[in-house]
């Protein structure tokens, strides 16, 4: 009898005693998947790293309008210069005489600027020229004064590096033979007028009778 009762509770107790071994099977077979923080940027990093870029950009911004100011002003100032310098700058024509035998002509110039004039017998420029026209305004050539090719030839009065200081007057010799400014097959007693560019600095008309 105690036998029977022994054995009728080992079969009631026998599927809790699986179902419990089963469920810890269960458990130990479950990987435990282990959560980290993540590593967030704080608050304080965060407030400096956006300083840093407002201070980097800001530098940038300076440097930029620094140089773009810098390159205006000096640009303005060369313009002022050379303004101011043309402004200072004039020569007077005060007598002029052609020979026709040689087909030459004689001018006589004077400073009345503030200014040195160069008068450049050179093809480079910044370099004399002037321009010529007949009785009836037309062209006859526009020449610099350095004797190639069919530009007009100073014999005199000129050079690489002549100045014509202020207030000075100079007598100045052109050859006209041989290039684009010869008026030996014009009528005699025309009157021929003509502008000169000092190297760029100031102007002078005048006029003379062939």
């Amino acid at each position: 009898m105690a036998t029977t009762k022994r054995a009728i509770a080992r079969s009631l107790l026998a599927p809790r005693i699986a179902f419990s071994n089963r469920k810890a099977i269960m458990q130990n077979r479950v990987p435990q998947i282990a959560f980290r923080p993540r590593n967030a940027i704080t608050p304080i990093i965060a407030v400096i790293m956006l300083l840093m870029m407002a201070v980097a950009t800001a530098s940038a911004m300076y440097y930029w309008l620094n140089r773009i100011q810098t390159q205006q002003q000096g640009a303005i100032e060369s313009f002022q210069s050379g303004v101011f310098e043309n402004l200072a700058s004039n020569v007077d024509i005060i007598g002029t005489k052609y020979i026709d035998g040689n087909q030459t002509l004689e001018l006589v110039v004077e400073n009345t600027g503030n200014t040195k004039i160069t008068i450049s017998n050179s093809g480079t420029k910044p370099t004399t020229e002037w321009t010529v026209l007949d009785s009836d305004q037309k062209p006859v050539c526009a020449v610099d004064w350095s004797g190639t090719g069919s530009n007009t030839r100073c014999l005199s009065g000129c050079g690489t590096s002549t100045i014509l200081n202020t207030g000075q007057i100079r007598r100045i010799l052109l050859n006209l033979t041989a290039s684009d400014c010869a008026i030996q097959y014009l009528a005699n007693g025309s009157t021929f007028t003509f502008e000169i560019s000092w190297s760029g600095k100031t102007k002078s008309a005048g006029s003379f009778v062939k």
